[in-house]
């Protein structure tokens, strides 16, 4: 069965201090080649924290190992996500104009 992540699960097995067992359940089902899907915007909300993450949470050596191990991950990108946020966001802004 296919599995679904969202950053905050991705953080958690990246950031020691936010690991917990669902996020280290989901590394170990992706390491053991469980397609996993992510958001369009994935990527980009783990970059966002990792780049805050140094130098109160992470060292320099540590933000970029973790770089290497989310960019590593055999991840499928949802790319219908952005599309869907776009036409919601769409939506919204004719109604608040």
């Amino acid at each position: 069965m296919p599995l679904v992540i969202d950053a905050s699960c991705g953080l958690g097995f990246l950031l020691r201090d936010e690991r917990d067992a669902l996020s280290t359940s989901a590394f170990t089902e992706i390491l053991n080649g469980t397609e996993t899907f992510v958001p369009a915007h994935w990527a980009v909300e783990v970059a966002n924290v990792l780049h805050f993450a140094w130098p109160k949470r992470m060292s320099e050596e540590a933000v970029a190992q973790a770089c290497e191990l989310a960019t590593g991950l055999p991840l499928q990108i949802d790319n219908e996500t952005f599309p869907a946020r776009s036409r919601i966001l769409s939506r919204w802004q004719k109604r608040t104009n």
